[in-house]
């Protein structure tokens, strides 16, 4: 439903079409080849301030305490569980990242959309058929600037999107500094190129 849309967005013709990434841009040129003239990228801004700022190791421990992850490796994962955003295949690979990490703890904050209500439960049911539900955690939403806490506060972050418009929490996770492994084995899916040439 989401795609078809987007689709019929782009039905009528328009003077022009700003895409927000260069491959944004390039899948509408190759959809409107008589428009590629019309078509320009502008990136969305971004303030990294807020993610780069220092936390308090202190604060760091309370929250690791708080949701009794002590002695674990958090994998840190947040955003829409829409099908394009790949959680799905990060729940699969994880018994995988278990073997070779065996204190590691999966960390979902996931959105509450009612629309998202059974791909969560489907993930919760999934995770016990794997025998891994001990080692996820799904939380609720955070406000956007407690985000920040938890992001620093992870072993690593992963994006595991299949396709991305542009990318805000690719930007944000390198924004922290915390290890992000998704970087060479996903840096060449969609907007993430010119993510990573910016940042690396």
């Amino acid at each position: 439903m989401h795609e078809a849309l987007e689709r019929a967005v782009f039905l009528p013709r328009y003077d022009h079409y700003a895409c927000v990434s260069d491959s944004t841009a390039r899948q509408l040129r190759a959809a409107l080849p008589n428009a590629r003239r019309r078509i320009t990228t502008i990136h969305n801004g971004f303030d990294a301030s807020h993610w780069k700022r220092p936390i308090p190791k202190s604060a760091l421990k309370t929250l690791r305490d708080a949701l009794d992850l002590q002695g674990r490796y958090v994998v840190f994962g947040y955003g829409r569980p829409g099908t394009s955003k790949g959680f799905s295949y990060l729940l699969e690979a994880f018994p995988e990242i278990k073997r070779r990490i065996p204190n590691a703890t999966l960390l979902l904050i996931l959105s509450k959309d009612k629309q998202y209500a059974s791909e969560i439960d489907r993930m919760r049911r999934r995770a016990k058929d794997l025998r891994i539900d001990g080692s996820v955690l799904i939380i609720d939403p955070k406000p956007y600037k407690e985000l920040t806490i938890y992001a620093h506060m992870a072993d690593c972050i992963v994006v595991p999107s299949i396709t991305e418009g542009f990318g805000y929490t690719t930007l944000e996770s390198c924004a922290t500094g915390t290890p992000a492994p998704w970087r060479a084995a996903t840096r060449r899916i969609a907007s993430r190129p010119t993510i990573m040439a910016t940042w690396s």
